[in-house]
């Protein structure tokens, strides 16, 4: 697919990568926001008024994700070879803070409207401005991290989706929000005192503390765009704002994570840079320290399953199934970036992400009966590896995104060259 005239190639593929991203990330907010999914028509119409203070928040952070997205996949889609001036940069900021306010608020407004039709759900107006403030606050968040890293250049920047690991903090983001509204329901399972969705949360920290302090050793400290101090500053804040649902009824558990992903991703900035392998990649090494981490989570969700039961589907089955989905989403991005290091076209790669899908879903399963749990069904298998082919289906749109990059850079590094060979003919 060639890209639109006056428009880079990297354009077309970073719009791509974002919408998807985007996809992901909006499916997850419609799950949690509408679950359980049962509606009905209303004897009455009733709005609900002011919500409590942690509800403004909460409903704030649940956007904020949305809007940096719709932000990154906005600036891809309008990307240009030509360059642009401060007062055109500035204009086109300011449309995209505004369109991100109102995509918010359309966003927000569809769930209320569908709330309508939930038994004991009510719409608030409230949670369409609080939403839309959300979206807003995202893009503004992109336009600041867009400022701070010299993003503003033909070649999208630092912080974007095409850092070789920084996809798998943009998907593990509504990860750790649903692993946070499991940690943080009332009637969570507990084992021994200890609620194994607690820890579960905290090892998604972890893993994405090392993912940030991976990437500020290996390529923003070097190149003077993120410090260790801002490295700490940003895994913390990933955490925080993915975890916040926990901050009502779980607020010990989300400062621990707060803390454990600022440590995680300071000790690995502090280390010393080293260097960095011929085809200067560092995949390899940060997902060898982060993957651990993921495995742990993954081990830990059948504990925390509510038991088998009449009501799960109503309380919190829905969304540990969801949250489990999201789980396979990362983790076949994950295997897709271990493979696609060999460069193979994802038809290649989408039957081993498969293949360890459906065994990563029997091993769990195996685990669940052990525990009393509900199986999962011919469909659970069926949609977990679905989800997981996703995920590393998301994995080749970054890559494709990459290789259009390195190609626009190439290009750009050799103009020069092209002028001055030209002038001496």
């Amino acid at each position: 697919m060639s890209a639109s005239p006056g428009r880079p190639p990297y354009g077309d593929t970073g719009a791509r990568l974002g919408a998807a991203v985007l996809a992901f990330v909006a499916a997850i907010v419609g799950a949690i926001t509408l679950q359980p999914f049962r509606f009905a028509w209303p004897a009455r119409l009733a709005i609900m008024g002011w919500d409590t203070g942690f509800d403004v928040i909460a409903n704030v952070a649940l956007f904020v994700p949305l809007g940096f997205l719709y932000a990154l996949t906005r600036a891809a889609r309008t990307a240009t070879d030509a360059p642009r001036t401060q007062e055109a940069t500035a204009r086109a900021r300011r449309l995209t803070l505004a369109l991100a306010l109102a995509h918010g608020a359309l966003a927000s407004l569809a769930i209320e409207v569908t709330q309508v039709f939930e038994p004991g759900r009510f719409p608030s107006p409230v949670d369409v401005v609080t939403n839309a403030m959300g979206a807003l606050l995202g893009a503004w968040l992109h336009a600041r991290a867009s400022r701070q890293l010299g993003a503003d250049t033909p070649l999208v920047g630092r912080l974007a989706l095409e850092l070789p690991v920084m996809g798998l903090l943009y998907v593990s983001l509504p990860l750790c929000t649903l692993a946070a509204v499991s940690a943080a329901a009332p009637d969570a399972p507990r084992l021994g005192g200890v609620a194994p969705r607690a820890l579960a949360l905290l090892l998604l920290a972890a893993f994405g503390g090392s993912l940030v302090g991976t990437v500020q050793r290996r390529q923003l400290g070097p190149a003077g765009a993120l410090g260790k101090l801002a490295a700490v500053l940003v895994a913390a804040g990933w955490f925080l704002v993915g975890a916040l649902p926990a901050l009502a009824t779980a607020p010990r558990t989300l400062l621990a994570g707060v803390a454990l992903a600022g440590v995680a991703a300071w000790d690995l900035a502090r280390r010393a840079p080293g260097v960095l392998p011929i085809e200067r990649r560092f995949e390899a090494e940060a997902l060898t320290l982060a993957a651990p981490f993921f495995a742990g989570y993954l081990l830990l969700l059948p504990l925390g399953d509510p038991p088998a039961g009449p009501d799960v589907w109503t309380r919190l089955g829905i969304l540990r199934h969801v949250e489990s989905l999201a789980a396979f989403t990362v983790g076949g991005y994950l295997l897709a970036e271990v493979w696609g290091r060999r460069e193979l076209r994802y038809r290649h790669t989408a039957w081993r992400v498969a293949i360890a899908a459906a065994a990563a879903v029997t091993t769990l399963a195996v685990l669940r009966k052990d525990l009393g749990a509900l199986p999962p069904s011919l469909l659970a298998l069926t949609t977990h590896v679905f989800a997981a082919a996703y995920g590393g289906w998301l994995y080749h749109l970054q890559r494709a995104h990459v290789m259009a990059l390195v190609t626009a850079r190439r290009a750009l590094a050799a103009a020069p060259i092209r002028r001055r060979e030209a002038r001496a003919a």
